[in-house]
């Protein structure tokens, strides 16, 4: 939405409902939209938790698990955590957002799905559908992509979307030239697939054929990969199941890329958008990427905060046939592995998240 010099509340039109809405706020149209819109600032505060330390198992109470998240350590990391909003946060504080440190031990790190039936949860579950998220205490808005199970209705000729503003920042604990070297993945994954990534390398390694990735890879060499997997085990060919969208070294927070002090969180806004025709077959729709640099804020300029953004640059590559197929559902995934030193090499932090779907009723 532009800027506008319109100051009041933003009310329907007559056209709204037929006319019948006429003068509502303009929220009382959202139905009408073709796309569900599902969007989560991360606002509030989550205490920061560390991934495998505190879990159901031990008797303990993870309160991201409580909330729908499934916490995996990958590898045998120490102190890898995450938080939201939380000041005891000793790296970096940043308001509304998600921030996922990896661990102190090279090349270690943990794995977060949103599953929307999370039996690890603690607490007393009284919802009556598999879906019910009655139970949780906060919940965090998404989409998944649904199984094929009997009885799910296929996602033929359909419009998926997701959308993410993520920061990374290198260098936390050692001072050095800003360059990244750790890992991460956030997208859709298949769900209860915790290790998607290669720790050593960060190599994206999906094992089984029927597991697949729909999102974004952040390589240890500082660039930004579009995904979009139908085949787990099928290498990735640029142009086929991978796209580079940003090249290598564009993430590294210094000077040359814009950073005032070199380990500067670098921000990046990306999306994608994916056309389903039939769901089951093997020319199936398409995947389109698109992404931006969100430059610092410059206080001391007149008019800021709201200086406009760089435009949003469309991918050039569209990557074709390869909307992900699964008897178990995609569910929201962060992944984030450390780099190559025993210290805190990189931490990525995730400002707000947007999901969309075409309505079945459409």
């Amino acid at each position: 939405m532009g800027r506008t010099h319109w100051s009041g509340p933003l009310l329907s039109d007559e056209g709204a409902q037929g006319g019948a809405a006429a003068g509502m706020h303009i929220d009382a149209t959202a139905g009408e939209g073709d796309m569900v819109t599902v969007f989560d600032d991360f606002n509030g505060v989550m205490p920061t938790t560390e991934f495998g330390a505190a879990s159901a198992a031990d008797g303990t109470v993870n309160i991201w698990e409580e909330n729908g998240w499934v916490m995996t350590d990958i590898g045998t990391p120490a102190t890898d955590e995450v938080g939201m909003n939380d000041p005891a946060d000793v790296d970096q504080w940043y308001p509304s957002c998600i921030r996922i440190a990896p661990s102190t031990v090279e090349d270690e790190g943990g794995n977060m799905q949103l599953d929307h039936i999370n039996s690890s949860a603690v607490g007393s579950y009284t919802g009556s559908g598999t879906n019910d998220l009655t139970f949780h205490r906060r919940e965090f808005p998404h989409l998944w992509i649904p199984e094929t199970a009997a009885g799910v209705t296929a996602i033929d000729n359909t419009i998926w979307t997701f959308g993410c503003r993520v920061g990374l920042r290198a260098d936390i604990t050692t001072t050095g030239s800003g360059a990244w070297d750790s890992k991460a993945f956030i997208g859709w994954s298949v769900a209860g697939e915790a290790a998607i990534m290669t720790l050593g390398t960060g190599v994206l390694a999906v094992a089984a054929a029927a597991d697949q990735l729909l999102g974004f890879h952040f390589p240890e060499d500082g660039s930004i990969d579009g995904i979009s997997q139908r085949v787990g085990t099928t290498a990735y060919v640029e142009g086929t199941n991978f796209t580079e969208l940003v090249p290598a070294g564009g993430v590294d927070g210094t000077t040359a890329n814009g950073a005032v002090t070199a380990g500067d969180t670098m921000w990046f806004d990306l999306a994608l958008r994916m056309t389903v025709t039939d769901w089951s077959e093997t020319s199936n729709g398409a995947t389109e990427f698109f992404h931006r640099r969100v430059p610092a804020l410059n206080p001391g300029k007149p008019g800021q905060p709201g200086e406009k953004l760089p435009p949003w640059q469309k991918h050039g590559t569209a990557l074709l046939n390869q909307v992900p197929l699964h008897t178990v559902s995609l569910v929201p995934t962060i992944e984030v592995i450390n780099g190559p030193t025993a210290d805190v090499d990189g931490v990525v932090y995730l400002d707000w998240w947007s999901f969309g779907c075409s309505r079945v009723s459409r």
